[in-house]
């Protein structure tokens, strides 16, 4: 069976010809159903039957037949889901860098359950009995002994997964590894390639980037789309793998933004929404509302502009910034800043050489 697992001595593995684990017989029974993209579908353990609803990889739905049981917020990350509601109220999910579910909180922010780790994923709840399936990286934990890896199955008691890599040896000698034996610093979302936190941030980041660049300059058509996707994409991947993609992503638009209203100054709109995004950012990291982000990041992002090239380029990159991040408020504030900082830096470009 291409080298899947058929047995272990307690359970018997059944698979199908496109290599996905469809039941299993013994300590547990079970079964597994795929849809055409290869998303778990459905599964029934011990009798218990559980369908699902997708938004792109991430659950978003648990249903029993038609009917909802459990919703999930998930972010636009893989595997990054805040919090789930079930018939016994709303919990969020405390998680690590490998986004394993350290702990589940209630409305009130008590700690209802607690999960705890050995490094190669087998887990240890307590406190209150709880239906959560979202454990070890983020991955779901059947309580049939094995997690469901998208692509594969694997076994933290075993540390191994139960069928071979789909690369073959490309992906290493051993196509049954996990992460390479580096389990505290990688993670194998898709059950197919290992991934540091910093690599997944980096990837979302890029993605998210990506997205924000072409939308950025859709108005300019499909070279537009493209430039705006490519300078998005290389932005928002490098800061994401740094610091965090909803950062990248923030500078992403903000300089392709800034770019796009700054024609007559490129340089200094890209600065300016840069800086403008990351300003924004940082505003509303320490709790700031929108209505302030937006006026905040604006202005600092227009005094970046203006500090980078004469008057008019300045003002143009510091209402681009604005645009971006705050709206008209935000883009009136960014082209205010932007001329007081190039009013400042006027004299140095003026032909007599002297300052104001």
């Amino acid at each position: 069976m291409n080298g899947n697992l058929t047995g272990d001595g307690t359970n018997t593995y059944t698979w199908n010809t496109r290599n996905q684990l469809t039941g299993i017989s013994g300590s547990t029974t079970a079964s597994f159903l795929c849809d055409a993209l290869g998303r778990r579908e459905s599964k029934t353990i011990n009798g218990t039957a559980t369908n699902f609803l997708y938004d792109g990889l991430n659950i978003e739905q648990e249903l029993n037949g038609t009917t909802p049981t459990v919703n999930y917020l998930t972010g636009e990350n893989i595997d990054e889901t805040f919090s789930r509601t079930d018939s016994g109220g709303a919990e969020s999910y405390l998680t690590d860098n490998l986004d394993s579910t350290l702990a589940l909180t209630s409305s009130s922010g008590a700690i209802s359950t607690s999960y705890s780790y050995e490094p190669y994923g087998n887990t240890t709840a307590s406190g209150t009995s709880s239906t959560n399936a979202l454990q070890y990286t983020g991955r779901e934990n059947d309580g049939t002994g094995l997690y469901y890896f998208r692509a594969r199955y694997y076994s933290p008691t075993y540390e191994r997964f139960i069928s071979s890599d789909q690369m073959g040896l490309i992906g290493g000698i051993n196509t049954y590894a996990y992460v390479f034996g580096n389990p505290v610093n990688y993670a194998d979302p898709l059950g197919l390639y290992c991934l540091s936190a910093a690599a997944i941030n980096g990837i979302a980041g890029s993605a998210s980037g990506a997205l924000a660049g072409g939308a950025a300059l859709a108005e300019l058509g499909p070279v537009g789309i493209l430039a705006g996707a490519f300078v998005g994409g290389v932005a928002g991947g490098a800061i994401g793998y740094f610091s965090s993609p909803a950062l990248g992503n923030q500078v992403a638009l903000g300089a392709v933004g800034g770019g796009a209203e700054g024609l007559n100054a490129p340089i200094s709109g890209v600065v300016g929404g840069a800086v403008g995004g990351a300003a924004s950012y940082g505003a509303q990291q320490l709790g700031a509302p929108d209505s302030v982000s937006g006026p905040i990041g604006s202005t600092i992002g227009g005094a970046a502009g203006g500090a980078v090239a004469p008057a008019l380029d300045g003002i143009a990159g510091g209402a681009a910034a604005g645009a971006v991040e705050g709206g008209a408020i935000g883009a009136a504030s960014g082209a205010v800043g932007a001329a007081v900082a190039a009013g400042l830096t006027a004299g140095n470009n003026c032909p007599c050489g002297r300052g104001p």
